[in-house]
């Protein structure tokens, strides 16, 4: 059905159908994307048979799919913390890490500077909007600070909204 639809709104843009399969479309995306978090979310999340490397590891490939500056973040912690250890199993541990970061950094850079670029031109909206709708330019100050707070690489952005939600 999916392919029919798809078909459908790209063949009869005129058609006074065409905005209700539109929303069938979207309706099935939000569907899927649910679908996909609780499975997710029903995942086990702590073994405590696992080395501390071990546990490190596993949490480091569980966030790479959210949040994968964090997840490069670990495992450069990993990879600092037992990147001399003897221990095989920890040792193990850093090799897949250090694959991993090789993989995924490419990818957290890119991310992070497109955030970064984001909140700049957010900063520079809510200086303009302060002129003229301060409470505006206040909220948007206060959603970069909640939205951000805990993330490292946008400490001064974040910093710069506090001092000017104030």
């Amino acid at each position: 059905v999916e392919d029919a639809m798809a078909q459908f709104v790209d063949r009869f843009p005129e058609d006074e159908r065409h905005e209700t399969v539109r929303t069938l479309q979207r309706d099935l995306a939000v569907y899927r994307l649910r679908r996909r978090l609780e499975r997710r979310a029903r995942g086990v999340l702590y073994d405590r048979m696992l080395s501390p490397a071990e546990q490190i590891c596993l949490d480091a490939l569980r966030t790479e799919s959210a949040d994968p500056i964090v997840a490069a973040d670990k495992y450069r912690a990993l990879i600092a913390l037992y990147g001399d250890t003897a221990d095989d199993d920890a040792q193990l541990c850093v090799d897949l890490a250090r694959g991993r970061l090789d993989q995924i950094a490419p990818h957290a850079e890119q991310i992070k500077s497109e955030h970064l670029a984001l909140l700049g031109r957010q900063m520079r909206r809510a200086e303009q909007l302060r002129k003229t709708d301060a409470e505006a330019a206040a909220e948007i100050w206060r959603g970069i600070i909640e939205l951000y707070a805990d993330k490292p690489w946008a400490g001064e952005v974040v910093e710069q909204a506090r001092m000017r939600a104030k």
